[in-house]
């Protein structure tokens, strides 16, 4: 039924007033052939009926045989039955190919309107077409700016060369190899819609995969394949996020960074071991901490003098985890109580929350009431372990000097765990 639908939905008005002419010219050559086979006599009671009948068919068999006689009429009609047969055998053809095609392809699509659209189809031209390949078209490579820094890029020139994608053409059909199965790729274009904040036209476009079998499993791997190149991707780098100063408020991405390896900070002892270890403990036991009813975060207190490496360690501790970094700052004077704890509930996902400096923000609850920002010290505190406070993160301080801090921002479930890193001993050069 579903297949019928189809086919009756893809006909044309053209077509549809051709099959009505048709029926139309049937039911008269049946009326006349059937007219004809009857006997000439008409029953007493019908005769001023049967008289107007015979009138009206003899009537309409003179216009339809002058109507036939004309060549004109005569050539519309062959044309518009040779149109109409052409028409049914292509769509006969298509419905039959389709089902063949089914038997043997399997096939999966994708529009340029979804998100992950450009993510597979940079996957395909990255992992599985061959550069030499002589179908391709260059785009520019986008690049994720800031609008800020786009800005300052517009107005004083780009600070680096830009680079080209190389995709394949559209309009053309091109096979791929991809874990030693063929596959079929085809681009085909749509329409041009206007859409978007800015209303520029985009052209609607789908891709579509295909490979030989009954089974699109290997097209479904490809698909997984590509997101998850994708989620590398983005995490071979580190993040750092801060506040955003400009409506809309949030977290904003400042930049990328290559991240901190291991071996770049060494630390006295066993500490750097232990504290990622402890870091990956955390990460991969949130049961635990369900079962006992315990809130699922972990906060970490590097102090000590400066330039002993308390925020360079604690980028390895984001490297290491693959976790990015947003930036805490106190010292915005439109932050409140209400502000910084919607800023750490919205922080990105799969990231840590530093505040560097902790000391020179509250030295102790008396001097809570700062000329700077709004920001209390209570408030403070319930950003970070109060009821409504986000569970999960990790959240590190680093400080010059700990005797300064109020002990109710040090305690345990603020800061868990305290680690002093000291200046270089005998130990750490020698590692060097």
């Amino acid at each position: 039924m579903n297949h019928h639908r189809a086919f009756a939905s893809r006909c044309t008005p053209l077509s549809t007033a051709l099959a009505a002419c048709l029926a139309l010219v049937a039911v008269v050559v049946r009326v006349i052939v059937a007219k004809q086979s009857r006997e000439i006599s008409w029953p007493s009671v019908d005769v001023t009926f049967s008289s107007v009948g015979d009138m009206a068919y003899s009537t309409a068999v003179s216009v339809l045989q002058k109507v036939f006689d004309n060549q004109m009429v005569q050539a519309l009609v062959v044309s518009a039955a040779f149109a109409a047969i052409c028409y049914l055998v292509r769509e006969v053809y298509n419905f039959v190919s389709a089902k063949v095609k089914g038997l043997f392809f399997s096939t999966i699509a994708i529009k340029n309107t979804d998100e992950n659209f450009n993510t597979i189809l940079d996957f395909i031209s990255e992992k599985c077409v061959r550069e030499d390949s002589p179908a391709m078209i260059a785009t520019s490579k986008k690049r994720k700016l800031h609008w800020r820094k786009a800005y300052i890029e517009y107005l004083n020139g780009a600070s680096e060369a830009s680079k080209m994608d190389f995709r394949p053409e559209e309009n053309t059909a091109k096979h791929f190899v991809y874990r030693d199965s063929t596959i079929l790729m085809f681009r085909r274009k749509g329409q041009t819609l206007t859409v978007g904040w800015s209303r520029e036209p985009k052209q609607l476009e789908t891709l579509y995969l295909s490979t030989w079998g009954w089974s699109n499993q290997i097209l479904k791997d490809l698909f997984d394949e590509a997101l998850q190149e994708k989620v590398k991707e983005e995490r071979s780098g580190l993040n750092i996020y801060v506040q955003g100063s400009d409506w809309p408020y949030g977290w904003t991405k400042a930049l990328s960074k290559r991240p901190r390896d291991r071996d770049s900070v060494i630390l006295d002892g066993n500490l750097a071991d232990d504290l990622l270890d402890d870091a990956r403990s955390f990460l991969c036991n949130r049961q635990w901490y369900d079962e006992r009813h315990i809130p699922y975060r972990r906060g970490y207190l590097l102090y000590g003098p400066p330039g002993t490496g308390k925020t360079s360690f604690a980028q390895v501790i984001a490297a290491e985890l693959s976790l990015n970094i947003c930036m805490l700052s106190l010292c915005d004077s439109k932050m409140d109580d209400a502000g910084l704890a919607r800023e750490i509930r919205e922080a990105p996902k799969n990231a840590m929350i530093m505040l560097e400096d902790v000391d020179a923000v509250f030295v102790d609850r008396a001097k809570q009431e700062g000329k700077q920002n709004q920001v209390t010290f209570s408030g403070l505190l319930n950003a970070i372990d109060g009821v409504g406070s986000q569970e999960g993160r990790i959240f590190v301080m680093t400080t010059n000097h700990i005797e300064r801090l109020d002990p109710a921002l040090i305690r345990p479930g603020r800061c868990d765990v305290k680690a002093e890193l000291r200046k270089s001993s005998k130990n750490q050069m020698e590692r060097c």
